[in-house]
């Protein structure tokens, strides 16, 4: 998942990319590069968490998203050191969107209850809700607001911020032109998304699979690109209106964020 700050007036060039279900990484000219790991609780033979966070420490990885808002696994990753990303699954967003109250009771139970013991520094409200379940889609940014006043009314805004992962395919596909334009029009959610996102100073996330944007592109998303590797100038992407270059898949997103239609592929 990538996350790109957004902050007046305007948005920084930063962005923190999770490939797939393991890794994520930052890239910014604002903060520290790190690597984080993503952690699910829902597979079989899964290390307690004590282990898994010993294995964390161990490897000195400081960051950890984990993919909903485990008690066992909160508890173990208090006192660690380790920046929690904590979840909200897309199974509770619908009730989450449409009630304060509810809102309220998940960030006392899941938030509240865990720091400043575990550092959590950021609330991921669904995954890639826009594609996945898009039925949701009205209730998405209630449910960024709802969440971001429990917070504030806890007091804890300016320490964790509130931000939903979207998949990185809704840019890459207008970005290198792979499919005609979506009967979905994501305009009435993402502009006053984008909004809240800054006006609270948090981040635009993105869940970034590289290899199967690749694989589904049929050969015009370049290998390179794909991989993070340079590419010749004749292969970026380019913004039309700014001709600023884009030399892989992490950093085009941050412009394809705010104009879906600017950017070409040079063939």
């Amino acid at each position: 998942m990538a996350i790109l700050p957004m902050k007046q007036p305007s948005m920084a060039a930063s962005i923190l990319v999770f490939l797939g279900a393991a890794v994520f990484f930052l890239v910014s000219a604002d903060e520290n590069a790190f690597i984080g790991v993503n952690i699910g609780t829902d597979i079989s033979n899964m290390p307690n968490p004590t282990q898994v966070v010993a294995l964390l420490k161990s490897q000195n990885i400081g960051h950890a998203r984990l993919f909903d808002a485990d008690s066992a696994m909160l508890l173990a990753l208090a006192n660690s050191g380790i920046q929690v990303i904590v979840s909200v699954p897309n199974d509770q967003l619908p009730r989450i969107g449409q009630s304060n109250s509810t809102a309220a009771n998940w960030v006392a139970r899941n938030i509240v209850a865990h720091v400043p013991a575990t550092n959590i520094t950021a609330v991921a409200v669904g995954s890639e809700v826009l594609s996945a379940i898009p039925n949701a889609a009205p209730v998405l940014v209630s449910a960024l607001k709802f969440i971001h006043a429990a917070l504030l009314a806890a007091n804890l805004n300016s320490q964790i911020k509130v931000s939903t992962p979207h998949s990185s395919s809704i840019i890459l596909k207008t970005l290198f032109r792979l499919h005609k334009p979506s009967s979905q029009d994501v305009g009435p959610v993402m502009v006053p998304l984008l909004k809240f996102l800054q006006c609270t100073g948090s981040y635009l996330m993105l869940n970034g699979y590289p290899y199967y944007d690749y694989m589904q592109s049929n050969g015009v998303i370049p290998l390179d690109y794909a991989l993070f590797r340079p590419l010749p100038p004749n292969k970026e992407a380019v913004d039309a209106n700014t001709l600023l270059h884009y030399t892989n898949i992490s950093t085009s997103p941050m412009c394809r964020s705010r104009d879906r239609d600017r950017l070409a592929i040079k063939r």
